[in-house]
């Protein structure tokens, strides 16, 4: 993979940590459990890390360019 696909990859992964997020938060929403409450903090702290890593692929297309 060249750094031209990684941040498109990247994309694709945070729109899929979205929609988890967004099911997992409907799952939970009518009777929140101790595991739900996990996920939903495990799901956030990827999306995090999963946002983190493509600013860093931004920067170094910025710089490669």
């Amino acid at each position: 993979m060249n750094t031209l696909e990684l941040p498109f990859e990247l994309e694709k992964i945070r729109a899929l940590v979205n929609c988890l997020d967004d099911a997992i938060a409907n799952a939970v929403t009518g009777n929140p459990s101790e595991a739900g409450d996990q996920a939903l903090c495990l799901v956030d702290l990827l999306q995090q890390h999963i946002d983190a890593l493509i600013d860093s692929a931004d920067s170094l297309e910025v710089g490669a360019a």
